[in-house]
C-alpha cells in the first residue's frame, strides 16, 4: 500500500539537457515531485539542506565531484535519502564500487525510457533496490 504523498526527487547531472529530459518524463505524473535539480554536485549538497528529498538521482561522471563522492556525502549527511545512479556507463567495476562504497540502491542507464524510470523511482522510494537489466548482466572486470 503506497501512501498518497508524492515522492520528492532531486536530480543532479552536469548536463542540463539530461535534467530537462528527466523533468519532461516525470512531468504530469502525480506520483513524483521534482523539488530540486542542479548541474553541480557541490551545489546539490547545499540544496539538500534546504529541501526535503526522498530520492536523489545522480549522474556518475561529473567534473567537480563524482557521483560516487556525492553519494557518500549524501549517505553521511542525509541517511534517509535513497540514492540511485543514472549513467551512460554500465561497467561492472563502477557499478560495484557505487553499491559497495556509496551505498546506492539503484543504478540505471541513460538509455532507459519513461516507464522504467518511473518503476525505478517507485521501487527505491518504497525501500527496494532497482538495477537496469543490462547492469545486472554485467560481470565485474577481472583483475589481471
Amino acid at each position: 500500500m503506497m501512501n498518497t504523498r508524492s515522492i520528492k526527487i532531486a536530480i543532479v547531472d552536469d548536463h542540463q539537457i539530461v535534467i530537462d529530459g528527466i523533468l519532461s518524463l516525470l512531468h504530469n505524473n502525480p506520483l513524483f515531485e521534482v523539488v530540486v535539480s542542479s548541474t553541480s554536485a557541490l551545489e546539490m549538497l547545499q540544496l539538500l539542506k534546504l529541501h526535503e528529498v526522498d530520492v536523489l538521482i545522480t549522474d556518475i561522471m561529473m567534473p567537480e565531484m563524482s557521483g560516487q563522492d556525492l553519494a557518500k556525502s549524501v549517505r553521511n549527511s542525509f541517511p534517509s535519502i535513497k540514492i540511485f545512479a543514472l549513467s551512460m556507463n554500465g561497467q561492472g567495476d563502477i557499478v560495484n564500487e557505487m553499491i559497495n562504497e556509496s551505498d546506492i540502491v539503484g543504478y540505471v542507464l541513460k538509455n532507459i525510457g519513461k516507464e522504467e524510470l518511473s518503476e525505478a523511482i517507485c521501487k527505491v522510494a518504497a525501500g527496494g533496490i532497482y538495477f537496469s537489466s543490462p547492469i545486472i548482466d554485467v560481470k565485474p572486470t577481472p583483475i589481471m
